[in-house]
C-alpha cells in the first residue's frame, strides 16, 4: 500500500525572490520509487502509474501554503525591502485593547476602536475586519444580524488580533499562480538562500530530476500591495475575548 503524509499548512513562509534569482526549495520533489523530499513536504513511496494523483496532492499542499504564506506578509509590520512591498501593519501601532471584564463588552469596545480610527479615511467605502480565527469566529457568534462589516479570519495573525482595513485606501495586483511541472531540471536543494548552478553550489547540494528519477513541482505567483494612506489600517493584539 502506498502511504503519504501531508502536513498542514505552515506559517512563516518567505516567498518572495528577486527578479530572475534562483526559487526557494519550499515545494517538493518526490521521487518516484524511493521517497525522498527535501522540502519535508510529503514522503511517500510513488509507483510512477500513481504520479498525476500526488502531483495534484502536492499541488493543493503548495497551494494551501501559498495562500497561508502570502497573508502571514500581507499583515505583518515589515518595512518594504528590494523583494517584497510593506506589510500592511508597517508603520502602525497597535491600539490598546480593552481591558472590560465581559467577553463580549470588551469585544464590541475593540471593534469599534479600530472601526473608528479608520473611519475618517473610509467615508462611505466598506470597513473590512481581519482577524485570528477564534476572534473573527467569536465575532461572527456574538455580532447581530446588521452587523455593518465583513469579518475575514486568517492564520496569518497572531491569536488575540483584529484588524480593520479601509478598503478605499487599500490597492493590490496580482495574478493565477502559475504551476510547473518537470523531471528534467537541475535544483539546488536549498530552501534558505539558492545560488545558481555554480561551482559553489555544486560543491554542496545539487541534483538533476533526470538522473535519478524524480519530479519537481514549482509555484510562482506576481502579487503585490499597498496603502494610499496609513491610516487606512488600525489593529489591536492581546484581546480580552
Amino acid at each position: 500500500m502506498t502511504q503519504a503524509t501531508i502536513p498542514t499548512p505552515k506559517a512563516g513562509v518567505k516567498p518572495w525572490m528577486g527578479n530572475r534569482k534562483p526559487v526557494r526549495l519550499v515545494s517538493a520533489v518526490v521521487k518516484r520509487n524511493s521517497a525522498v523530499v527535501p522540502g519535508n513536504l510529503c514522503e511517500a513511496n510513488i509507483p510512477p502509474t500513481t504520479t498525476p494523483n500526488i502531483e495534484a496532492v502536492v499541488r493543493q499542499k503548495l497551494a494551501d501554503d501559498l495562500d497561508l504564506g502570502i497573508d502571514t506578509l500581507l499583515l505583518d509590520a515589515s518595512a518594504a525591502s528590494a523583494t517584497r512591498p510593506a506589510g500592511l501593519r508597517n508603520g502602525v501601532a497597535a491600539l490598546t485593547a480593552s481591558t472590560a471584564t465581559s467577553p463580549l463588552e470588551a469585544m464590541m469596545e475593540d471593534v469599534a476602536a479600530v472601526t473608528g480610527s479608520v473611519a475618517s479615511v473610509a467615508r462611505n467605502s466598506p470597513i473590512v475586519l481581519v482577524a485570528s480565527p477564534v476572534q473573527a469566529n467569536s465575532i461572527a457568534l456574538w455580532s447581530k444580524p446588521n452587523f455593518p462589516y465583513q469579518v475575514l479570519a486568517t492564520s496569518g495573525l497572531a491569536d488575540k488580533t483584529l484588524m480593520a482595513i479601509a478598503t478605499n485606501c487599500f490597492v493590490s495586483a496580482g495574478g493565477m499562480p502559475l504551476f510547473s511541472v518537470t523531471d528534467q531540471a537541475v535544483i539546488h536543494f536549498d530552501d534558505s538562500a539558492p545560488r545558481d548552478i555554480d561551482t559553489t553550489s555544486v560543491a554542496t547540494t545539487v541534483k538533476s530530476l533526470f538522473q535519478s528519477d524524480e519530479t519537481g513541482l514549482r509555484v510562482l505567483a506576481d502579487v503585490a500591495w499597498g496603502l494610499r494612506s496609513a491610516s487606512g489600517v488600525a489593529w489591536v493584539t492581546g484581546t480580552g475575548w
